[in-house]
């Protein structure tokens, strides 16, 4: 998951303001998944460079079933930041669960 945030995009310009983020907290506990996808894609037009929002949508992607839209937010999340082993490690587990493990190992070696 979306758990780690690294140094380089660690920025304050990239991400939503805490309301937001305490917001994304709320939902997380309730395990409220289509409303962390409806909120990221919301406030992703207004910060399209949250490496947070990136990761929330993709996770949330993930967890409500849309597999390929979880890879593509993992992915873009990576071309801002390859420093994210655990994105790495994410598409690892997708792509392990897809039955291709010659890619899931690709992943688990850059984790």
């Amino acid at each position: 998951m979306n758990c780690n945030r690294s140094p380089i995009m660690n920025s304050k310009k990239f991400d939503p303001p805490n309301s937001s983020l305490h917001y994304f907290s709320k939902l997380l506990k309730e395990g409220s998944w289509v409303s962390i996808f409806d909120e990221t894609e919301r406030l992703l037009i207004e910060y399209p460079n949250s490496p947070y929002l990136m990761g929330m949508k993709a996770d949330a992607s993930l967890k409500i079933g849309k597999i390929e839209g979880a890879i593509e937010g993992y992915k873009a999340l990576l071309k801002l930041d390859p420093f994210r082993y655990d994105i790495y490690f994410n598409l690892g587990i997708i792509e392990e669960q897809k039955d291709n493990l010659d890619k899931a190992l690709f992943y688990f070696e850059q984790a």
